[in-house]
């Protein structure tokens, strides 16, 4: 049976809040392919590193926001970190074959914003610098939450 449980996306200053992965649909695994090992589906390994990512940026939102530029490098460096933890857990799953090119699209789109988290860590002591890198951090984080909920979308997940 497929554990359903619910997260809410909270990164940074950014603001994209609001969101939630939850499972839908039946308790049986939404490929069609043939499972062949006894382990969990896709969907169920993808929400996991998923949720797992979302909770580690959001133990690093205070340090982002702090006004200490040392403790705001260390939280976005952090919260790449994590970023990177779930890329790599990503691409360990065995995603239906229709899933693909969703998966790789998401993986770029974070690899994309992993870069501009570390080049905004290196300039939260050069306000002028750091608001213009933000945007892009905006941005990113807009293309990457897209990407991430077409890739739910097509193991039968859901954001609402």
């Amino acid at each position: 049976m497929k554990t359903i449980s619910k997260i809410t996306l909270v990164i940074g200053l950014v603001g994209i809040s609001g969101m939630s992965l939850t499972a839908c649909g039946s308790s049986t695994p939404t490929s069609t392919t043939p499972t062949t090992s006894a382990g969990p589906d896709a969907s169920t390994l993808f929400q996991a590193a998923y949720n797992r990512m979302v909770d580690a940026t959001n133990a690093q939102t205070d340090n982002e926001n702090s006004p200490d530029p040392s403790t705001s490098a260390s939280g976005w460096n952090a919260a790449a970190a994590a970023r990177q933890t779930f890329d790599q857990a990503v691409t360990k799953i065995s995603f239906p074959g229709s899933a693909g090119t969703a998966v790789q699209t998401l993986i770029s789109s974070d690899v994309a914003l992993e870069s501009l988290m570390k080049t905004l860590a290196i300039n939260t002591n050069d306000v002028s610098n750091y608001n213009s890198i933000f945007t892009s951090v905006n941005s990113a984080e807009a293309t990457f939450a897209a990407n991430a909920s077409a890739l739910a979308a097509a193991l039968g997940l859901n954001f609402n």
